[in-house]
């Protein structure tokens, strides 16, 4: 084969951009991934390459493949972004049992406001019950989010795990206000018991 003698894996002359390992990981030649892993050290940016067209394209043997390798999961993060924002909530999983950073931003969006944003209900509830931390500042942004897809259940979740109705929306208006001035009853009516429940829970304290 090519590659006992010597072929480089990383080069990137058989397709400009792109290298042997990216090819078979955006093809779903797995065993060939796994041969091209083992016989030299594939560069980080030829990884974060291949992971994220194996990713694209929902080849989740592939994934775990490259997952096995000793690479920083932090450099992982528009991977990670774009398997939230396809709905690939298997691979998004993958990616939260690798310890991923839930909370880091890619071009300032947060993972919680990405779900958000594409009404990935089921992956907003994977990140919110994985037991890391979510800073209160991305659960209010996705809150907000949630509100003007009118993402119901996305805001139910959010506001049971510590969103604040009453964070403000931009200007002077907080969410709630906005839902008010948007007469959406439905997310009232959400955003509303959960301010309820706040105010108990200060009063309990209190």
């Amino acid at each position: 084969m090519l590659v006992d003698n010597g072929a480089d894996v990383n080069s990137s002359n058989c397709v400009e951009g792109e290298s042997a390992v990216s090819i078979a990981a955006g093809l779903g030649y797995t065993n060939i991934v796994a041969i091209l892993l083992k016989t030299e050290k594939v560069k980080l940016e030829i990884m974060i390459i291949s992971l994220y067209k194996a990713a694209n394209n929902d080849f989740r043997d592939i994934v775990k493949l490259i997952f096995q390798e000793n690479i920083d999961v932090k450099k992982l993060r528009q991977s990670f972004q774009m398997v939230i924002q396809l709905g690939l909530y298997d691979m998004a999983k993958i990616f939260i049992d690798k310890k991923i950073e839930l909370d880091a931003p890619y071009f300032e969006v947060t993972p919680i406001v990405q779900a958000a944003g594409y009404k990935h209900t089921d992956i907003m509830a994977l990140l919110l019950n994985s037991g890391e931390t979510i800073t209160p500042k991305s659960l209010n942004k996705a809150l907000m989010v949630a509100m003007i897809r009118n993402l119901y259940e996305g805001a139910e979740l959010l506001v049971k795990h510590g969103a604040d109705p009453n964070a403000y929306f931009g200007g002077n208006e907080t969410i709630l206000e906005h839902a008010r001035t948007r007469n959406d009853e439905r997310m009232i009516a959400i955003l509303e018991s959960s301010e309820s429940q706040l105010t108990l829970n200060r009063k309990s304290f209190s």
